[in-house]
């Protein structure tokens, strides 16, 4: 229900961007910001979306947990660029933390999330750091908060837009500008670097992962993951990982064990195996999505 109350708020927002044209075009006396980078570093699962290469996918998910009409979704979903979203923590199994590039007119903005709307604007400063605010890169920060929804947004500029229960961390790592090259996901996911076609994924604690695609047994076998979903001729995808075991000892019973459930899976290394092959549809995808797992 949380992702459900979510995706009613902060995408009727992107239809309202849609309907209202496009940006002008970004200008040159902020620098850029890694989207990436924006998400905290400490999420069980990180998941990249290439928007444009998985539309079919998009419109599904908004369609399906909105109630928007399929004609309204696309649209929504044509305003976005690379998604990226962080899944869980230790603290906080369920939270959802959203950055997305895309197009996001200010005026529209103001106008969909307005008082009459039941929306109200909160301003932050964030503390940043002295060299970041010595290079002019801004620390001061509008946010919206939501009569009822537990989320907040915020768009930093007409270029991107954050969402999380607790915004301020995105918005501290916005006005730091940190380099995608301190995470240690970001290799695995950056879609700006790789130009990858496929829905990336990377996670350090997949014990939840491993569970709502293997099953309960895999629990706690792994920990370490990191992969991609292609999507297939039929229109399902098809998952495949490397993953890391967190016991040697187990690896022979293990690798039995996904053979003896269909899953195709190689030896790469003394704690290391990969998979392939595993069909997921749109559905389970998104009941990851949504669960914040």
């Amino acid at each position: 229900m949380r992702f459900v109350r979510l995706a009613v708020s902060t995408l009727t927002v992107f239809l309202l961007l849609s309907l209202f044209g496009c940006a002008s075009g970004r200008g040159g006396s902020i620098p850029e910001i890694s989207t990436l980078a924006v998400l905290d570093g400490d999420s069980d699962l990180y998941i990249a979306v290439p928007v444009k290469h998985h539309r079919e996918l998009v419109v599904s998910l908004v369609s399906s947990q909105t109630g928007l009409s399929e004609k309204n979704a696309s649209l929504v979903a044509g305003r976005m660029g690379n998604l990226y979203l962080g899944l869980g923590c230790q603290l906080d199994s369920g939270r959802i933390q959203i950055s997305s590039d895309g197009d996001f007119p200010s005026f529209a903005v103001d106008m969909a999330l307005s008082e009459g709307n039941g929306w109200s604007k909160k301003n932050y400063v964030a503390s940043s750091s002295d060299e970041a605010l010595s290079a002019g890169y801004p620390n001061q920060f509008r946010y919206y908060a939501g009569s009822g929804v537990p989320y907040r947004v915020s768009f930093p500029t007409q270029h991107e837009m954050l969402v999380a229960k607790d915004i301020r961390p995105l918005l501290e790592n916005y006005a730091l500008r940190r380099s995608p090259s301190e995470l240690d996901y970001a290799c695995a996911l950056n879609l700006d670097e790789n130009k990858s076609n496929d829905i990336l994924f990377y996670s350090s604690n997949p014990s939840r992962l491993a569970s709502a695609i293997i099953g309960d047994m895999a629990s706690s076998w792994f920990v370490h993951a990191e992969g991609k979903l292609r999507k297939s001729s039929s229109g399902d995808y098809l998952l495949e990982a490397d993953l890391v075991l967190g016991d040697r000892n187990r690896k022979t019973v293990v690798m039995t064990l996904m053979a003896l459930a269909g899953i195709p899976v190689t030896s790469t290394g003394e704690t290391s195996v990969y998979v392939s092959g595993i069909k997921i549809n749109a559905k389970k995808i998104g009941g990851l999505l949504g669960s914040g797992i």
